[in-house]
């Protein structure tokens, strides 16, 4: 269908016109035309509108630099990442063999905590294959072995459906593109084919959204899938570099390179971070309320390349704040949903009672009552009823992510309390979070107790009430200890 559509604009290309190659998630790879002119937001509209996506602001385009993917300013022309002379290129844009000259790739830019912050089935197809990609080139060690196996079995039928004795014979998947390569070396291929159809097999009848959306909420769990990493030198001279610079929705990781480890040195939530600053080649990484002797000093290359770590660090915590209101109203509903679980799980306790040789499940209120009357109390059912919930549409970004610069000089200043584009954030969504909040239920639980006015009259007063669940949200604070790992490192 994509290429149906690049095909008959090409038969019509005007002059001043460039193809631009835009690698997908998929490894698909799409030709898109546009002026020499244009900037890389208008070409990033196009190829939206192609693939009929509906969140595009999870989404970004780069270019690939030193085994690095490095994201582009949409604001920019299109020339400025292009060859010397594409713009003005009479060939559009096309080398001696016809390929583009100007090579772009479609990837995740910002990261979610939450999969239910992800609901256009397209946007969540691309998100999963970027998560599969990223678990190939994790290198968390063997503690997380068994995770990998149980996402590859969702991916294999998320990407091959129900597992089929007639068709999935043998070798039918390849491992590199489901395991990270530490494992396959561990474990060897025979190992893993002989094993995963029986794991693929669990997942029967399970659609292909609802295995990329579990793909999603397991993927997302481990420490260093959902996070864009780069590598940093701890000292200007130093080669190659020793660090891993990790950026995510939650805040920052810190990595050592060690032979072919790689540990976890600091882990800062944004709140955690006092001020982000670069001068030159030079970063520094202020944590809040710690005296100025104690922040981290980094290396990079170049003065842009400082710049840009800085930017890509400031727009995922800028995207952080804008949705945090939606993410602590999924996480209130979930707070609810698990309420209704633990009070379901109260009132059917495991108090039993034999009759005739046959364990029946009595309530603790039946089991007290029956204690009282010598009779057991009847059931009945209602039928389930399944609360709806209001939509929201996810708000883009502000595209200016340049900070304001002084002399090769810019500094970023985190605070616990969101900033003025968090509180409008917050006032965007204001109507849709209101109406969720009012979507009430008819019933609470599915199984009910019928127990006469006498029975309850005679109950004791001490019956504890529902409670609910501590939750602890409150992330980790720096520094944490750092953890070994056995495998080489791998740049996303």
């Amino acid at each position: 269908m994509i290429k149906d559509k690049v095909g008959m604009a090409r038969r019509s290309l005007p002059a001043s016109h460039k193809y631009v190659d835009v690698v997908l998630l998929n490894g698909e790879h799409v030709q898109i035309a546009a002026e020499g002119k244009a900037r890389v937001q208008d070409l990033f509209n196009k190829l939206c509108s192609l693939l009929d996506l509906k969140e595009p602001h999870f989404f970004g385009l780069a270019i690939a630099k030193d085994g690095e993917f490095q994201f582009i300013d949409p604001q920019k022309r299109l020339s400025k990442y292009g060859p010397r002379g594409w713009r003005s290129d009479s060939s559009h844009g096309l080398d001696k063999k016809g390929a583009p000259l100007l090579t772009l790739y479609f990837r995740v830019q910002f990261y979610v905590e939450h999969g239910g912050l992800i609901r256009d089935r397209v946007t969540r197809q691309h998100y999963y294959w970027q998560l599969r990609q990223n678990v190939t080139q994790s290198f968390l060690g063997p503690p997380q072995e068994e995770a990998f196996f149980v996402l590859a079995a969702l991916a294999l039928q998320a990407d091959m459906g129900n597992f089929s004795t007639d068709k999935h014979k043998g070798q039918y998947f390849q491992p590199a593109k489901y395991f990270p390569q530490w494992v396959i070396a561990k474990r060897g291929e025979d190992y893993i084919t002989r094993h995963m159809p029986s794991m693929h097999k669990e997942h029967q009848a399970m659609s292909t959204t609802e295995a990329q959306t579990e793909y999603i909420k397991q993927a997302i769990k481990l420490e260093d899938v959902a996070m864009h990493i780069y590598r940093v030198k701890k000292k200007k001279k130093e080669n190659p570099a020793s660090i891993l610079l990790g950026i995510c929705q939650r805040g920052i990781q810190v990595y050592q390179l060690s032979d072919a480890d790689q540990n976890l040195q600091f882990s800062y939530s944004w709140n955690g971070l006092g001020r982000l600053k670069f001068k030159r080649k030079r970063i520094e990484l202020q944590p809040d309320g710690a005296p100025s002797f104690r922040k981290l000093v980094y290396y990079t290359d170049s003065y842009n390349r400082s710049k840009y770590l800085l930017e890509l660090m400031k727009s995922t915590h800028q995207f952080h704040l804008r949705m945090k209101p939606r993410l602590d109203q999924i996480r209130k509903m979930e707070a609810q949903a698990d309420k209704r679980k633990y009070r379901e799980s109260y009132i059917y306790s495991t108090e039993l009672e034999w009759e005739n040789g046959v364990t029946v499940e009595l309530s603790s209120f039946e089991a007290f009552a029956k204690q009282l009357t010598g009779n057991s109390l009847g059931r009945r059912k209602r039928g389930n009823s399944q609360s709806s919930k209001g939509s929201s549409n996810t708000s883009g970004i502000c595209s200016d992510l340049k900070p304001k610069l002084s002399d090769g000089e810019a500094s970023e200043k985190f605070s616990e309390k969101p900033e003025d584009d968090h509180k409008r954030a917050e006032q965007d969504t204001h109507n849709n979070t209101a109406a969720e909040d009012t979507t009430t239920t008819p019933q609470e639980a599915d199984h009910v107790v019928e127990v006469s006015a006498e029975v309850l009259q005679s109950l004791p007063q001490s019956i504890p009430l529902d409670e609910e669940p501590r939750r602890n949200d409150q992330l980790s604070m720096c520094p944490r200890g750092s953890q070994s790992n056995n495998t080489s490192a791998h740049s996303r």
